[in-house]
């Protein structure tokens, strides 16, 4: 059993300070999902961050300064136990993952407009199922 959250490191655009997006929020969700689990509970959310902070420090180098660019963050906590099964993990991890991450779209990228007399966009990316 595991269960994860994610979210993003980067660098502010007026004073290119490192910033985490909605930090607390990510590690009630990621403790609310362990306790879904049966998963210990009794850890630090602010000392996971905090070890988060250091992490990003020591690994600063993968994270640009440019506009767009990010570094995903994928904490995650797994039942480690030595038993397969449904039940109370008897050990779990908790562990979190970096990823960089550049802008998501290389421009800005805008659909063609709908044929006249179309109930719906034709040209639509939704019917068309593209991959990136």
């Amino acid at each position: 059993m595991s269960c994860f959250e994610g979210m993003k490191a980067y660098y502010g655009s007026t004073d290119g300070k490192g910033r985490l997006f909605r930090p607390l929020r990510n590690m009630a969700r990621l403790k609310s999902s362990m306790d879904r689990l049966g998963f210990p509970t009794d850890w630090s959310e602010t000392e996971f961050l905090e070890c988060i902070r250091e992490l990003l420090r020591v690994d600063r180098r993968w994270l640009p300064p440019r506009e767009g660019f990010s570094i995903y963050l994928r904490p995650f906590a797994y039942a480690s136990g030595a038993a397969l099964g449904l039940k109370a993990p008897t050990s779990v991890t908790l562990a979190v993952l970096l990823s960089p991450s550049g802008p998501y779209y290389a421009q800005v990228r805008r659909s063609r407009p709908p044929t006249p007399g179309d109930k719906r966009d034709v040209h639509s990316v939704s019917l068309h199922r593209p991959a990136a």
